[in-house]
């Protein structure tokens, strides 16, 4: 009887790969994701100082005679742009690397009317 009763033996697959292939592939990923992210912050930074020299000159910001207190420096106001343009694609990057745009959020919608409100608040 043990005779034909099937015996099963476990199967074991060796998945062993040598540690110089895991730090290349490491190597690359890392690659990978630090152009991704230079891409993501020279997009954005590059679309910033365009609007900032192509818009934001100075000859425009001197012809508002009637300034109030409050309006800023432009060198101030171009900083600022300048610094919530990088802070925002940093931000973006994290939530892509994170698969945030994949899903069903209000990520994606957000950001574009952030960098569409930035825009208009530039000219």
């Amino acid at each position: 009887m043990s005779s034909e009763t099937l015996q099963i033996k476990p199967q074991i697959h060796h998945d062993y790969q040598p540690s110089w292939v895991k730090q290349e592939d490491k190597k690359a990923q890392t690659m990978k994701a630090l152009w991704s992210l230079t891409v993501a912050i020279v997009f954005i930074l590059s679309l910033t100082l365009f609007i900032i020299f192509e818009f934001g000159s100075v000859r425009q910001h001197r012809a508002m005679m009637t300034k109030p207190i409050w309006f800023p420096p432009l060198l101030l106001k171009n900083l600022a742009s300048i610094w919530s343009s990088f802070s925002m694609s940093l931000d973006v990057w994290l939530v892509w690397v994170d698969h945030g745009f994949h899903m069903n959020s209000d990520a994606l919608p957000l950001y574009i009317s952030q960098v569409s409100l930035s825009i208009v608040l530039l000219l």
